[in-house]
């Protein structure tokens, strides 16, 4: 009987880089975990014995804060900075910024105006230590606070314009405001000024921006401590644009026109002012419409009416209108026949026996018309609380053929007595 095989050592078959197999043994997963395990303490350990030694830094030009709950103002010693050297771990040092250290004066203990001494605390993070500060205190001059009030003025420092066009001045909606802060400061401030850069421009604009304190030269008045009770302002800045416009006069009914008069403006035109979009908006200015019926004289004066916002730059208050007949004439005609308009029944006596009427139309035409081409009515409507003798308008209508050529001129009255 054989004796059987003692199993030899398992051997793992492993390919080499180049594709031949090799029969060595492999290192256990065990000894790697050991080996891994071992490292880790390492590093570990070396990181706790360098975290654990102290550390020092020193966080440069660190602001230091006003606490001023004084009544007073601060005039100067607001703009202080101080070094703050601290200790601690490495590891939470290098976590803090300028921003984590806390530098402050509280001028809670100051009850008087002028220069006062005031110390500097430190506040920072409870994981770190204060070792040293550049500086242990800060000078800070107080101020009364008081309120004034000052203009506003506006300056524009940078516009574009086309050519025939003009700015006009800037008008901010409010002329003044007030301003609170140290007496001192409030001395050297002449106006609260809004600088306005517009570009290009080609249209009155109105804009909101920011108020500066500005002393007498124009210079910013800087202090933290000043309060503008208003901070921004609007303003309108007028954009003009200037031209020469005729002046022209309508007509009510059509009577007039080309072929039948000629009419003369003085003056013939206005040189006017105003923002490019209304000026462009016309080309002619009709200063009256003319009712033939009612021009009796061959002169008129007009007043001159603008549109809102354009300025006659010479001021011409009025207009003289001339008005010369061309082709046509005037007749007079006597009216004793009246049409009466009597709705309400009135008890009525006419008391003039007639009227004169006059009539303009084409000089060739005037010899036809009569008596017969008026008609005249009076209108009674609305006297029922009327009683004695009363002047009612005579209103005038052309019949016939001659209606659209001839018409009457001026207004006309007769009386009445209602019983």
């Amino acid at each position: 009987m054989k004796k059987k095989a003692e199993p030899e050592i398992s051997k793992e078959e492993n390919e080499d880089e180049y594709g031949y197999r090799t029969n060595e043994p492999r290192i256990p997963d065990i000894a790697l975990k050991i080996l891994a395990v071992v490292i880790a303490f390492i590093i570990w350990y070396y990181a706790m014995a360098t975290d654990s030694t102290t550390f020092t830094r020193t966080f440069v030009a660190v602001p230091v804060d006003i606490i001023n709950e004084t009544g007073f103002s601060v005039i100067s010693g607001y703009d202080n900075t101080v070094d703050i050297t601290v200790q601690g771990k490495k590891s939470e040092i290098n976590k803090l910024t300028n921003e984590d250290i806390a530098a402050y004066a509280d001028l809670g203990s100051v009850d008087t105006a002028g220069r006062h001494t005031v110390s500097i605390n430190v506040s920072m993070p409870g994981n770190v230590s204060l070792t040293g500060k550049s500086a242990d205190s800060i000078s800070v001059y107080m101020d009364n606070t008081v309120t004034k009030t000052v203009p506003v003025t506006v300056v524009v420092v940078n516009y574009m314009i086309d050519n025939g066009y003009e700015l006009g001045s800037p008008t901010p909606n409010i002329g003044e405001i007030k301003v609170e802060g140290p007496d001192g400061v409030l001395d050297k401030i002449v106006s609260a000024q809004v600088s306005l850069k517009l570009g290009h421009i080609t249209n009155s604009v109105t804009v909101t921006d920011t108020l500066t304190p500005v002393d007498a030269e124009g210079n910013n008045v800087t202090n933290p401590y000043i309060r503008m009770l208003t901070t921004e302002v609007e303003v309108t800045v007028p954009v003009y644009i200037t031209r020469n416009v005729p002046l022209q006069v309508g007509f009510k009914y059509g009577y007039f026109n080309d072929e039948t008069v000629k009419i003369t403006i003085s003056p013939r035109s206005l040189l006017v002012r105003g923002d490019p979009k209304t000026i462009n908006s016309f080309n002619q200015i009709i200063i009256t419409t003319l009712d033939e019926k009612k021009i009796v004289t061959d002169n008129i004066s007009e007043a001159i009416v603008l549109p809102e916002g354009v300025i006659n730059v010479y001021g011409y208050e009025t207009a003289t209108i001339g008005i010369e007949h061309i082709g046509t004439d005037t007749k007079e005609i006597v009216i004793e026949k009246f049409n009466v308009i009597n709705p309400e029944n009135l008890s009525y006596e006419l008391l003039d026996e007639f009227i004169t009427v006059k009539v303009r139309g084409p000089s060739s035409s005037l010899p036809y018309i009569s008596d017969v081409s008026v008609r005249a009515s009076v209108d009674l409507s609305g006297y029922s609380n009327v009683s004695g003798t009363s002047s009612v308008a005579v209103n005038i209508e052309i019949t016939g053929l001659y209606k659209t050529w001839v018409y009457e001129v001026g207004e006309y009255k007769t009386s009445v007595r209602i019983n």
